[in-house]
């Protein structure tokens, strides 16, 4: 299992709404949708990159992506897993 698919799958197993092999699967549909791995489930490139980002830089590309900017404009908030605007 790839470390995303399998970090995806703790975070929504964690809720308590399903049962692992639940989790599993609706982890690997998103990822699937978000391109990170192919119908088979084998990680693509994206999602081999994703993978090996550390918490910090994911929190700082989801911020890039949805706000725009540059990725230097940001700072983590490691405790709140969450990247902010730099004043």
């Amino acid at each position: 299992m790839s470390a995303l698919l399998e970090r995806l799958t703790y975070q929504i197993f964690r809720r308590g709404t399903k049962s692992y092999e639940e989790s599993q699967r609706l982890a690997s549909n998103i990822l699937i949708r978000r391109g990170h791995l192919d119908m088979d489930g084998i990680e693509t490139e994206s999602g081999r990159n994703r993978g090996l980002m550390t918490p910090e830089q994911r929190a700082i590309d989801r911020r890039v992506k949805r706000d725009g900017g540059k990725h230097k404009d940001y700072k983590y908030d490691p405790i709140k897993n969450y990247a902010y605007k730099k004043k």
